[in-house]
């Protein structure tokens, strides 16, 4: 079963596909820099105030990613939730649709 990838819109016709691990090694990366903007540079209190806001931020997006399961809970094609990978896949034949793999999430 392939890595699962999520996908960032921006654009309609610009999409940005991430792994999992690629985005928790990235917020854990600027998160040790901010962490580190804090111990060691004298800075403003609006400033530090904004840093450690995104740190709090940064903590919330890795329990989510975190919390993602790593196997689809179930798959959804042109509307119609399945239950199973070979009946989303059969009806994805019947009406050429793409079949779309959801995850479950504990703080959503």
């Amino acid at each position: 079963m392939p890595a699962a990838r999520l996908c960032f819109m921006g654009k309609e016709s610009d999409m940005a596909t991430f792994t999992k691990e690629q985005l928790i090694a990235h917020i854990r990366e600027r998160k040790e820099a901010r962490q580190r903007m804090l111990d060691t540079v004298t800075i403003n209190p609006g400033f530090r105030e904004y840093l450690e806001r995104e740190l709090a931020t940064d903590e919330i997006a890795l329990a989510s990613l975190a919390s993602l399961a790593s196997a689809p809970v179930a798959w959804l094609v042109g509307g119609r939730l399945f239950t199973t990978e070979i009946a989303a896949g059969m009806y994805a034949s019947e009406v050429r649709k793409a079949v779309k793999p959801l995850f479950f999430s504990a703080l959503l």
